[in-house]
């Protein structure tokens, strides 16, 4: 093989990736791997002409960050054979943050409650979303005040809890630290 794989581009289009990519000119088919493992079990093999006919390699999105590594492949005696790249040229990195969006609806009395509505087209994990309640102003950050985490939502069903709060305390939404690749309030 004369030059590996390089170029790789990265397409966010609506519930799929597209992955673009140089082909070597003597390089008939590829395998493309979402992690470092290259055992071909694990990869896709794809080839120049299913390439061409679909302007570019599509998956689905998953939630988070996905590393794709494309590997050249040639045929050695009947068998896919790896041609390994060390140049890093052949991987792309793409992150897909799934929004949950957020309705807030203040009731105001003797005290002020807050009905905070979530909903998501994924599952969100358990205790990735918080709410932070803070006396005085506005929340800054996840650890600015007293934290309420909320537990997982169901795509497409949403998750309503209610916050009583004094006066002159205030709310605020956030992400919890470890999810921030994951996921993103509002669209």
């Amino acid at each position: 093989m004369s030059e590996g794989i390089k170029n790789v581009k990265c397409y966010d289009e609506g519930e799929n990736v597209r992955l673009t990519f140089s082909w070597p000119p003597d390089v008939e088919q590829v395998y493309i791997f979402t992690n470092e493992e290259t055992a071909l079990a694990t990869g896709r093999l794809f080839t120049l002409q299913e390439y061409k006919k679909r302007g570019g390699y599509f998956t689905c999105k998953t939630p988070g960050v996905c590393n794709y590594y494309i590997y050249a492949s040639a045929r050695e005696d009947g068998v896919d054979v790896l041609c390994k790249q060390t140049d890093g040229l052949n991987c792309v990195t793409f992150v897909h943050r799934v929004p949950i969006d957020f309705n807030l609806r203040e009731k105001v009395g003797k005290y002020k409650n807050y009905e905070i509505m979530l909903t998501a087209e994924h599952p969100i994990a358990r205790s990735a979303v918080a709410c932070v309640k803070k006396a005085g102003s506005y929340p800054q950050n996840l650890h600015d005040g007293v934290v309420y985490y909320f537990c997982e939502i169901e795509p497409g069903r949403p998750l309503i809890r209610t916050m009583r709060t004094a006066a002159g305390e205030y709310i605020q939404l956030f992400v919890a630290e470890g999810f921030e690749d994951l996921y993103s309030l509002g669209r």
